[in-house]
């Protein structure tokens, strides 16, 4: 599941990279301007990274829903130490 979880947000972070790319290809042909320019790209970068940090929570929601380790994504079913065992990472 871990490796599952792993290759969907890669793919989500490369598809968010290619429409802020996109946002600001198209506002370059548009605008002769220099000043909208550096504004697309301010644009583009915090588009990334606010696309980049709802899918972090939304893993990190599915994760704790299920009652995984939020960083790694082991399995906790049954574990009443307070520690991850795959990644040493407290719990609870």
């Amino acid at each position: 599941m871990r490796r599952v979880l792993a290759g969907i947000r890669g793919w989500v972070e490369l598809a968010a990279l290619l429409l802020a790319l996109q946002i600001v290809v198209i506002i370059f042909v548009v605008t002769t301007t220099a000043d909208l320019r550096f504004g697309a790209i301010a644009a583009a970068i915090g588009l990334f990274f606010l696309a980049r940090s709802l899918i972090a929570g939304k893993i990190r929601r599915a994760r704790r829903k299920r009652g995984l380790c939020i960083p790694c994504g082991y399995d906790l079913a049954g574990n009443v130490s307070g520690i991850c065992p795959e990644c040493g990472a407290k719990v609870g």
